[in-house]
């Protein structure tokens, strides 16, 4: 018996109910041979399908994502003990925290203290610290550009620096600005307010390190907002050996900067980005994304560029040269310019208060009933409209929302 086999293509033509949705069919015609006589056997089949090759995606080169600032200073205050207003979000860029303020939740949330507690009388607090951040320098050349940028790791951030931290807060010689916030803790007070304090009095404050990893605070009193006070910028640890070592003499000479620990040559930091020592200069400074950061951040920025612009003019005028990302809006130019593009400013709260004080001598405000009815008197929305031509917030409070 032979069998042979028949390939022939049928067309939509002669089924005529073909749709494109349909496989194309194909006839197989069988021709059995038996003795003289062949029978035909035809059949429809689907055909076998044709292996396709899975397309490779095209490789995308990716570009750290970069962001174009200015300050409007020279080189500002690393040390977050002594900074100042125009560096906060340096120190806080910079240098982790003991905990952190969340803006949008206006909730406390976990830094490098993982979990803390409170004892019954709200005096004692125990912070647990993460043993995954750490002290590190960068390691040059690290260049705009480059994917991955190396770092030197020193050793992990430890209950002692922050410690240190509280130390020199309360310290009158470390000049930290607004010192009085932390008088809450014990002995912080008498140690501001001594010329000299004794290391016996340092050693009395109410801050402990328990081990590497557990910190214990002591109040003098219970405070519901202290959790806040651990988000504070200048509670940020700090690496007490390095600034034994060099001190904490900081310039101001235009033409280099002073010995100390906060300089290039010998800045160690721990927060979510890194400094590069060879763009740390008077004329500007880069920032990069801290590759061994722990926690994770909002935001897609890889890279800081910092220019240091002598005033708002300036700047402005390089933001108008897509030189910068951002700008503030000098006074000079902030009629027109939201008169033509209102929708590229944007507003920015920062909370600062400013109140009508009363002039206690005059006979009219020595009654307390007569200011209360002065303050409920005063139409504070015509105040704003007024003053700030409404770029401000009536208050009943001190205390700004949230």
């Amino acid at each position: 018996m032979v069998r042979l086999f028949l390939l022939t293509t049928w067309t939509s033509l002669l089924f005529g109910a073909c749709t494109p949705n349909e496989p194309e069919m194909i006839a197989v015609t069988e021709v059995i041979q038996l003795g003289e006589e062949q029978i035909i056997i035809t059949r429809l089949a689907e055909p076998s399908p044709t292996p396709t090759a899975t397309p490779v995606p095209p490789r995308v080169e990716t570009r750290p994502v970069t962001l174009d600032l200015a300050y409007e200073n020279s080189l500002p205050q690393l040390d977050p003990q002594q900074v100042t207003e125009n560096s906060l979000d340096m120190v806080e860029s910079l240098f982790v925290g003991l905990t952190r303020f969340n803006h949008e939740t206006e909730e406390v949330e976990p830094q490098l203290a993982e979990s803390w507690t409170s004892s019954a009388d709200g005096l004692t607090w125990t912070f647990n610290l993460r043993d995954d951040i750490q002290w590190i320098r960068p390691a040059d050349p690290m260049t705009v550009g480059a994917e991955t940028w190396a770092v030197e790791t020193v050793r992990a951030v430890l209950s002692y620096d922050v410690v240190r931290a509280i130390e020199r807060v309360c310290t009158r010689e470390t000049g930290t600005p607004d010192a009085f916030l932390f008088f809450v803790i014990a002995g912080c007070e008498s140690v501001y307010r001594s010329p000299e304090p004794t290391e016996e009095e340092i050693d009395a404050i109410g801050a402990r390190a328990i081990d590497d990893t557990t910190l214990e605070i002591t109040l003098i009193h219970p405070a519901s907002y202290f959790l806040t006070l651990t988000a504070l910028p200048q509670l940020r640890p700090v690496p007490g050996e390095l600034i034994d070592e060099h001190g904490t003499t900081w310039r101001y000479s235009n033409e280099e900067l002073a010995d100390g620990w906060q300089t290039p040559e010998n800045i160690m930091t721990s927060g979510p980005f890194i400094p590069s020592a060879t763009t740390f200069s008077d004329e500007g400074l880069i920032l990069y994304e801290n590759p061994l950061w722990p926690i994770g951040r909002t935001g897609n920025v890889d890279v800081v560029n910092i220019a240091f612009q002598q005033d708002e003019m300036e700047t402005f005028a390089a933001w108008r040269a897509k030189a910068l990302d951002v700008s503030p809006l000098p006074i000079e130019e902030r009629e027109s310019f939201l008169s033509q593009t209102p929708a590229r400013a944007r507003l920015i709260t920062n909370q600062t208060v400013f109140y009508i004080g009363y002039n206690f001598d005059s006979a009219v405000f020595q009654e307390a009933d007569a200011r209360r009815a002065f303050a409920a008197a005063v139409d504070r929305e015509l105040l704003i409209e007024d003053m700030f031509e409404g770029r401000a917030q009536g208050l009943k409070h001190l205390t700004p929302p949230g």
